[in-house]
């Protein structure tokens, strides 16, 4: 008697189980009154500056202060998209690591 009992419960089981399987599972509309998604992210950058993210593209700004007014600005930060790029950056920085300790 209990193996039929249990073997109706695990029927039962599964059979609840597949039909929210095959239905999915329901979503609640979504809040009309709700505000969009932000297309920009910006995230503290040291104590001073921040950084401005899009989200769809990927570019990057950097907040700067204009000289001699002192106005808040975005600069687009320049990615580097390829090995070649990197690897050209890394060696003006070593040059410049070297002509400054040069100078000194």
């Amino acid at each position: 008697m209990r193996r039929v009992r249990f073997g109706l419960v695990a029927a039962l089981v599964l059979l609840v189980a597949g039909a929210a399987a095959a239905l999915g599972v329901a979503q609640p509309p979504a809040d009309p009154a709700a505000p969009p998604e932000a297309k920009f992210q910006v995230v503290p950058y040291g104590h001073k500056w921040a950084i401005m993210i899009d989200i769809e593209t990927g570019k990057t700004w950097k907040l700067e202060t204009e000289p001699g007014s002192k106005a808040p600005v975005w600069v687009p930060i320049r990615r580097l998209s390829t090995d070649m790029e990197v690897e050209e950056w890394k060696q003006r920085v070593e040059k410049f690591k070297a002509q400054r300790k040069a100078d000194r």
